[in-house]
């Protein structure tokens, strides 16, 4: 093994070492936890050179904020199947005030099961994914937020472009989920939900097709975690 090599092994399990639990904020130790993966890419690292930076690093579920759309059932698989991570979902009722019309909808709360820096990455990424999606929601002919089939005809498109995209990344990274952490997944899975599809509906083509480009160019946007400040780790 070449110095060059021994030094760029080095600076990714710093990344990967740079968590919340070491003093990093949430967004960024999604920007460290990225640039690992694309040096991990670039040099063709494989999980056995980094093996000591890996035991180094606890597997944990870290939630994601609670969301009441349904789409985020999908979101949630994909964002999980993109970070080595497994999700599961607790539903719990909304306790909203009496005479309200939203009075029992339920509230999804979305946890992300990993090691803490993927865990850490996807949960913030599925916020940021899901707030971005209900804001590029509206109608553009009338500036109105997109109700009923409309908003689910955009959101199914919304996430087949995020998958699209986020799919790319991970085939070239060779990203799969770790025995550990399926294990892990296994052992608490009977005790909890699994992110279910859309229920049926009626498609809009126009609409879907609208999504998808969003969703691609949320992902292509560069905008999923922190400023890159991994130069600092050098």
């Amino acid at each position: 093994m070449t110095r060059e090599r021994d030094e760029i092994i080095e600076l990714v399990e710093k990344l990967l070492a740079m968590t919340e639990d070491a003093g990093c904020t949430s967004a960024e130790a999604v920007a460290f936890a990225l640039r690992a993966q694309r040096l991990i890419v670039e040099y063709d690292i494989s999980e056995e050179e980094l093996g000591s930076a890996r035991r180094k690093e606890s597997i944990d579920s870290v939630k994601a904020s609670p969301v009441f759309r349904e789409w985020a059932n999908l979101l949630a698989d994909v964002v999980a199947r993109n970070f080595r991570c497994r999700v599961y979902v607790t539903v719990q009722q909304r306790d909203l005030k009496r005479g309200s019309k939203r009075r029992g909808n339920a509230i999804n709360l979305f946890t992300f099961l990993g090691y803490v820096s993927d865990a850490t990455a996807a949960a913030v990424t599925f916020d940021h994914l899901y707030r971005c999606g209900n804001t590029l929601a509206v109608d553009a002919g009338t500036g109105r937020k997109l109700k009923g089939d409309a908003y689910k005809s955009f959101t199914a498109g919304y996430v087949s472009g995020i998958a699209s995209e986020l799919e790319k990344q991970s085939q070239a990274l060779m990203i799969v989920v770790p025995m550990e952490v399926n294990a892990s997944y296994e052992h608490m899975e009977a005790a909890f939900a699994k992110a279910t599809p859309l229920a049926g509906w009626l498609h809009n083509e126009d609409l879907e097709e609208q999504g998808w480009k969003n969703g691609r160019d949320a992902v292509r946007s560069g905008r999923l975690g922190a400023e890159d400040r991994s130069h600092l780790l050098a």
